[in-house]
């Protein structure tokens, strides 16, 4: 990011040369053509920088991307811009049109510096769509080139040009439309055309059409380039952990480059998360993301150096495991429904265990409660296995687990379940019911994995890992290794995962809202 900064420091440094004393020395000494031909060679030279350290600086959210505004913004911007070049007395040459009797034709009517103020809405559309760092940086110095560059051009031609430029400033305003708020001066929509601005809605239209064909299916044709990356926010043995090995080696073969799985754990997955939303928007670095990290966690912590909804761009499900509702099989219940009832004599006397405040099973419970009115006493662990052991011991009453994990000790008889958390019953368990069936309408909790990219990565690329995940699921081998995992393959497209997604975070952010719910 200190590369991009420096970078467009120069970038304004070498155009506002031009407005400094330096410039008549420069032109003296090499002469006004070769000192123009050195200036357009820094010009370029230094925005050719910029170009190149925006594209490799990390992506950094800062506010929820306004995606619409350039389809309102830029058509004016394109406009403003295909209608300054006509008859524009403040473009380079065109100082004689200053002489004439009426200097202020067209759109210079409603502002004098009708390009700049083209290449200021244009800049501020993207600043505003994308919502990072990097955008606000490099735009940004676009803005304020355009923003200062008006001023500094006033300023240039009145003191070169003395009479004619204050007869043309007299009627002309630098803002839009202040000179004609002032009655300085009216527009003359004849004097504008409609061919002029046909043209900068064409352009627009072509700029709107050609951009992702330019440089998105280009990219994605090429798509990828260099070895990817797969993100794991948790220790190597793990759920997370096998599947991206499972999805990163399959990929690898039908992308033909490397996939290498990167563990980086700590804070429920939050560190890995962080990594990929600062990472650059090139469909190269991948997460294997899932409930809890994704929908759970940024909901417990109170600053996040990212925008957890929009930082991502989910790509495809991978799977979905259910919890279930499980009992120690001394407690004297049969059935989700007659544990309700149980419970609702006797509040806060039951207990139930998780695996810490905050996880999925944590959640799971805190979900139950709320929907089957009841009191429980959340009993919290450092983990899964040691809360299991307890339940097994009958120190707790219940909890709720990954189903595959509960079924081997429910056929011992070591522990009772009473219901699914799936909305349909389970494919290994199909005579078990489903908690909604049993009184709870639309009760559902379990842990769904899913792959991301970050947001701002070309649609076509993220179309193609997506298109790239979904083979992996339907390959038998992958298939089988995903299963012996206790996880359902399930695929998706961006779109249904992303509305997914969104209806996960808010779902399990209103739950840790009303609840109160901290994390250890």
């Amino acid at each position: 990011m200190l590369m991009l900064v420096l970078a467009t420091a120069v970038f304004l440094a070498t155009h506002f040369v031009s407005s400094t004393p330096l410039r008549p020395l420069l032109a003296s000494r090499f002469g006004e053509w070769p000192y123009r031909g050195l200036y357009s060679m820094a010009a370029f030279a230094t925005l050719g920088w910029m170009i190149w350290a925006y594209a490799g600086a990390p992506r950094e959210p800062l506010w929820p991307g306004l995606r619409l505004v350039p389809l309102f913004v830029m058509p004016v911007a394109f406009i403003l811009i295909a209608c300054g070049f006509w008859r524009n007395p403040t473009i380079v040459g065109a100082d004689a049109l200053l002489k004439s009797e009426d200097p202020a034709r067209g759109v210079i009517r409603i502002t004098r510096h009708p390009i700049m103020w083209g290449f200021m809405l244009w800049s501020g559309a993207h600043v505003l769509a994308r919502g990072d760092l990097k955008s606000f940086i490099f735009f940004g110095g676009f803005l304020v080139l355009a923003a200062l560059g008006t001023v500094l051009m006033d300023r240039r031609k009145e003191n070169s040009l003395g009479e004619d430029w204050k007869r043309f400033a007299a009627v002309t305003s630098n803002l839009p439309f202040v000179a004609i708020a002032q009655r300085r001066n009216r527009i003359a929509w004849r004097e504008i055309g409609w061919k002029r601005p046909l043209i900068g809605l064409a352009a627009f239209v072509a700029f709107f059409f050609l951009h992702p064909l330019l440089f998105g299916a280009a990219a994605a044709q090429s798509f990828p380039s260099r070895p990817l990356r797969m993100l794991v926010g948790f220790a190597p043995g793990g759920a997370n952990d096998i599947l991206a090995r499972i999805v990163s080696q399959k990929l690898a073969e039908s992308l033909g480059q490397p996939v290498v799985v990167e563990n980086r754990p700590g804070n429920a997955g939050l560190i890995a998360a962080e990594a990929l939303a600062k990472a650059p928007p090139d469909g190269l670095t991948l997460m294997l993301g899932s409930t809890g990290t994704q929908t759970m966690a940024p909901h417990l912590t109170s600053r996040l150096p990212y925008d957890a909804l929009h930082a991502f761009a989910p790509a495809s499900l991978v799977g979905t495991t259910p919890n279930a509702l499980v009992v120690r099989p001394t407690l004297p219940v049969q059935s989700v429904r007659e544990l309700i009832e149980y419970a609702r004599t006797r509040p806060s006397l039951l207990t139930y265990a998780s695996s810490g405040n905050g996880t999925t099973l944590h959640l799971a419970g805190v979900l139950f409660q709320q929907m089957a009115e009841v009191q429980l006493v959340h009993v919290s662990y450092k983990g899964n296995a040691p809360a299991l052991n307890d339940l097994l011991g009958g120190q707790v009453d219940m909890m709720f687990s990954a189903l595959p994990l509960l079924l081997p000790l429910a056929k011992a008889g070591k522990l009772r379940i009473l219901g699914v958390g799936s909305l349909d019953r389970h494919r290994s368990a199909p005579e078990l019911p489903t908690i909604a069936e049993e009184g709870l309408p639309d009760y559902e909790s379990g842990t769904w994995y899913g792959v991301f990219t970050v947001a701002g990565t070309p649609q076509e690329s993220v179309e193609r890992i997506s298109r790239e995940v979904r083979k992996v699921l339907e390959d038998a081998n992958a298939r089988a290794a995903i299963l012996t995992q206790g996880v359902d393959p399930k695929d998706s497209t961006p779109a249904e995962f992303r509305q997914f997604f969104a209806a996960e975070y808010a779902r399990w952010g209103k739950l840790i809202r009303q609840g109160g719910i901290k994390a250890d």
